[in-house]
Parts: structure tokens; sequence; C-alpha cells
């Protein structure tokens, strides 16, 4: 299957093709490839600003001026080191899965991250919601606030040290993706000395809203444990397109699937074992 990221941070990936920023639509269908390219079908994956969906309207327009009809679109709102982790995760094993188990297995693994952030300032916090009292500390020079974003918690600096402390050290069950804009990561409480990937190029006032800020994504599970879950959903044939599908809705057609039919066999994960550090 191919996987296409759309409005992504241009992290490094070994299966998966990244779109350009300017990418027209010309250049989008290429990505996607021909019908007969890969018979498996399409993820074109997108990542809007909160409060946004250019990309994702982008993606629908691509999708619709294809040739193909093994195109689904999965658009989501994060953070960019949490968007770049699960990129990172969903190439690797895009390798084993048709287009619709791996559709099924991104929010799963959304699920399975965990990001914190140090922000200067909360005004343009959309998620989680700052109080009225850290929006007036937000204007005293030199503020900072931490931001846990699976807790919806924005609070002082500190309270992300216990947090930090408590993410899983086992480098096979967990990957970290670091985002620092300005100087700022070495004040990121637990920061890794050396994470797996540091992105630097993210413009300004992006997902926080903040003049300066930095993160943190991790993944808290073993990849093969997330994805085996997620793929304990039973298949169903979807009435609209006969696609085998896992979703309530199925991502080709946005047909409701119809009663459950037999288990989809895929080629099987490497154990845990064999998955490297991402």
């Amino acid at each position: 299957m191919t996987l296409v990221g759309l409005g992504l941070p241009q992290v490094a990936v070994e299966h998966a093709r990244l779109a350009a920023a300017g990418a027209d639509a010309t250049e989008l269908q290429s990505l996607l490839g021909a019908p007969d390219d890969d018979r498996s079908g399409v993820l074109l994956l997108t990542c809007d600003e909160p409060g946004e969906e250019r990309q994702s309207h982008r993606a629908g327009v691509v999708r619709a001026l294809s040739e193909r009809a093994d195109v689904a679109v999965l658009a989501l709102s994060e953070p960019p080191s949490r968007i770049a982790l699960l990129m990172r995760c969903l190439d690797f094993v895009s390798p084993y899965l048709p287009v619709a188990d791996l559709h099924a297995v991104a929010p799963a693994v959304n699920g399975a991250l965990r990001t914190l952030a140090l922000v200067d300032g909360v005004s343009g916090l959309r998620r989680p919601a700052p109080s009225v009292v850290q929006h007036g500390l937000g204007l005293v020079p030199g503020s900072r606030f931490a931001v846990d974003l699976e807790a919806g918690t924005v609070g002082a600096p500190n309270t992300l040290d216990a947090v930090t402390k408590s993410l899983p050290a086992n480098p096979v069950a967990t990957s970290a993706v670091v985002v620092a804009a300005d100087t700022w990561y070495p004040l990121l409480p637990g920061a890794p000395a050396e994470p797996t990937v540091m992105l630097r190029d993210v413009p300004p006032r992006t997902f926080w809203g903040a003049r300066r800020w930095a993160e943190l994504t991790v993944l808290t599970e073993p990849l093969e444990t997330v994805v085996e879950r997620a793929l304990q959903q039973p298949a169903r044939p979807c009435t609209g397109c006969a696609r085998q599908v896992r979703q309530a809705t199925c991502p080709f057609c946005g047909v409701v699937p119809g009663q459950p039919g037999p288990h989809v066999s895929t080629s099987p994960l490497p154990n845990h074992d064999e998955v490297p550090a991402l």
C-alpha cells in the first residue's frame, strides 16, 4: 500500500511519501500513483492547524480528481512532534497492512502517544483550554506554562517533572520526537538528551499558538502491541464498495459496512525483538 502525508513535518520515512508544502494538485496526484501501481490502496494522512481544514480539503479534492477508487483520507489536527511520530510509526507498519487496516490502526497509535509542551503564553492555546488566571499570567514577561495534552492540563513548568519521570524508558517500547522552537528544548523538563528525531524547521505560532515553545511526544506502548489491539476489531464487507473494513464508516466510500464478515488475514508483523526504535 502507499502512505502519503500532506501538511506534515518533513520527518525521515522509509516507505511513505511526504508532499512538499507547496505541492499542487498535479504533484499530489502523482504521489498517489496510478490505479495499477499498488493494488492494496492509498492512505492520505493530513494535518491541519486547530480550527482549519485546508489540508483535509486539499486531500478531498485530490481524491475526487484521482482515477483511484481506493484512496482513504485520515484528517488530524495534532502538534508537530505528535504527527511526525505517528507518521513514522505508520511508515514502519505500512508494508504489512492493507490501507483499510492502516486507517484503523492510525487512531490507535495516536491514542498511545503522550505529548508534553512548554510554552511562553496561552492566549493562542485552544487545546487544552487555559484558565482566565493563566491568560492573565501569560501577559507577564518571562512566563512559562507546562501543557500535558493527554491529561488536558495547563500548569506551572515544574508539573512536567513527575510526568516525564513516569514515561517509559525502554527504547524498543517508546520512541521520542522533539520539536524545538528557538532555544527552548533544554528548558523542557525530562526531555531526552538525544531524542530520536529533532525537528527545527517548524513555522512559528503553530499548534500551541505561542511565540516560544518546545514539545515532546513519546510512544507509551510497544508499537506491535498497539497494532495488534487495533486489529482485533473484525473486518466487515462494505455494502457500498465491497471492501473489507474495520471502521464504523467505510474510509473509501463513506458507507456504513454490513454485518461482520470473515476475518481478513494480513501479513504478520515483526515480533517485539525485531522492532527497532523509530
